[in-house]
């Protein structure tokens, strides 16, 4: 079922016993909405302005959101050095 407030509010005023599920796309998509809020949060604070063209987190927020199965390992180390020029304190990382 779709996440949000309205669909689970009629759910629950429906039918108060059935146990609510939700699909994997859906639960991906709030990961990944809460990972970038995160790495704009902490771009903002650290170089004080949204993301630009040439900052490292704004470089890297394709492959943040993107299934691990799918980078490659050049893909891997290109996050990685992005992370250690962008998020000094790991937030991102840990998100």
């Amino acid at each position: 079922m779709d996440l949000s407030g309205p669909y689970r509010a009629t759910f629950n005023t429906a039918l108060p016993h059935a146990k609510q599920v939700a699909d994997p796309f859906h639960v991906v998509k709030i990961a990944n909405k809460a990972l970038d809020d995160v790495r704009r949060r902490v771009q903002n604070e650290t170089l004080g302005h949204r993301g630009r063209e040439d900052d490292p987190l704004y470089r890297a927020r394709k492959l943040l959101v993107s299934a691990s199965e799918r980078i490659t390992d050049n893909g891997q180390v290109r996050l990685r050095g992005l992370l250690d020029a962008g998020d000094r304190y790991g937030e991102v990382r840990n998100a």
